[in-house]
């Protein structure tokens, strides 16, 4: 375990985290202004947004801690090189920051998003289901307050790289971390999920099965799939659970012959208690 040191940079209100010589900047600085060239606009629910977008940016709340859900939104519209458009799906939150976090995107000129809400908690699958009904691009990501891209060009990279591959499905690494006090400490040397990514850098489905059903489980927040296989497979869970949309939907998936496609890098910083 690595114990860093994180400061609050004057004028940027920022996070950064220093590592002997170097310094990770986590990609929530408030000063800088991502501007989106606008094409087409056409207007939907009173909420205007571009044309099709390539990645549906899913942030799924349900009762979450206002530092945790805008540190999250700050990574997300941090994101460059290629187009997105951002969904906030709540579950039914006893307070959810609408307002907050409808006026938060329009000053940081992201035009391109959606906020859905539930009058009642209907569970994760349930909530994600309904984004990705209304989710535009070819690739959706889901995302909880408190992850943070590990850098602005995550979404930019894991698209190509899933054009490039032509994957369904795919998954990446992530850093854990926690922040108390203005500081963030890095934790080191975690169980790995999956344990052994390598078992899943070939389209072998019969080795894929194995190595999922015998303990190389995927962490869910690194999950970057299609949009129509994210909502047929989680779909297909909705009928009989009520969470565990990663696991069951990747189940389904593999039972019906769709691969998955390990991207061998770290994708978001997840919130460690």
């Amino acid at each position: 375990m690595h114990i860093l040191q994180a400061i609050y940079h004057s004028g940027s209100s920022g996070l950064a985290v220093t590592h002997g010589n170097s310094m990770l900047r986590f990609s929530f600085c408030l000063t800088e202004k991502k501007g989106i060239d606008i094409i087409k606009r056409f207007k939907r629910d009173g909420v205007y947004m571009m044309g099709k977008p390539e990645v549906s940016i899913i942030l799924l709340t349900y009762n979450p801690q206002k530092e945790k859900l805008f540190c999250t939104l700050k990574s997300i519209v941090k994101q460059t090189g290629c187009s997105y458009e951002i969904i906030v799906s709540d579950d039914g939150s006893e307070t959810t920051y609408e307002d907050d976090v409808k006026d938060y995107l329009k000053r940081e000129s992201q035009a391109d998003f959606q906020y859905l809400k539930s009058e009642n908690n209907v569970g994760t699958i349930k909530n994600y289901l309904k984004a990705l009904n209304r989710a535009r691009g070819k690739y959706s990501y889901g995302i909880s307050p408190g992850d943070l891209f590990h850098d602005e060009h995550v979404i930019r990279d894991l698209f190509l790289f899933c054009e490039e591959k032509n994957a369904d499905i795919c998954f990446g690494d992530a850093d854990y971390y926690s922040i108390h006090d203005h500081s963030i400490t890095l934790y080191d040397g975690l169980v790995r999920s999956p344990v052994h990514p390598s078992l899943f850098e070939n389209r072998n489905i019969k080795k894929q099965k194995t190595a999922f059903l015998f303990g190389n489980n995927i962490l869910g927040a690194t999950y970057f799939r299609k949009t129509d296989i994210a909502e047929k497979y989680i779909g297909e869970a909705s009928g009989f659970l009520t969470y565990i949309e990663d696991m069951s939907s990747t189940l389904f998936a593999l039972g019906d012959g769709v691969t998955l496609t390990h991207y061998p890098r770290e994708e978001i910083g997840r919130a460690h208690v």
